[in-house]
């Protein structure tokens, strides 16, 4: 159910019974690639070889922005976020935030993927692929 998530939560089907599998302790699990960026992704302006450190340190800066939205429980904000950065957490990550009490997070590696070999398309093309925590 978590791709029928708009700027409202509550109302998302079966949010119910994930909240009462996170009450019998399961663990929530949800991977993403929360930035697509490049001729592949149709990006718009500036496109950024995935080689400098300065992309690196942008590429954070934008995930780290996601994440402290969802912690915040900005949906708007956080959807807009995606949207710009063609992040398919999009859904997921706002489905987390209603099941989370006062959620942090941390992004422990960071890596930018080309994808352009995968897309057929002209560098750069690429996603970034991040592991981490979100969770109380």
């Amino acid at each position: 159910y978590a791709f029928l998530v708009g700027p409202r939560v509550d109302d998302l089907p079966g949010l119910d019974e994930l909240r009462a599998l996170r009450a019998r302790g399961a663990a929530l699990v949800a991977t993403t690639d929360p930035i697509h960026h490049g001729v592949g992704y149709d990006t718009q302006g500036d496109l950024e070889p995935r080689e400098r450190p300065e992309t690196l340190r942008r590429a954070r800066a934008r995930i780290e922005a996601q994440l402290q939205a969802i912690a915040g429980r900005d949906v708007a904000g956080f959807l807009a976020l995606c949207a710009a950065d063609r992040s398919d957490f999009r859904d997921v990550g706002a489905t987390l935030s209603a099941l989370i009490d006062a959620p942090r997070f941390e992004i422990e590696e960071l890596a930018l993927v080309n994808y352009a070999d995968v897309l057929g398309a002209p560098e750069p093309t690429w996603v970034a692929g991040a592991r981490g925590w979100f969770g109380a």
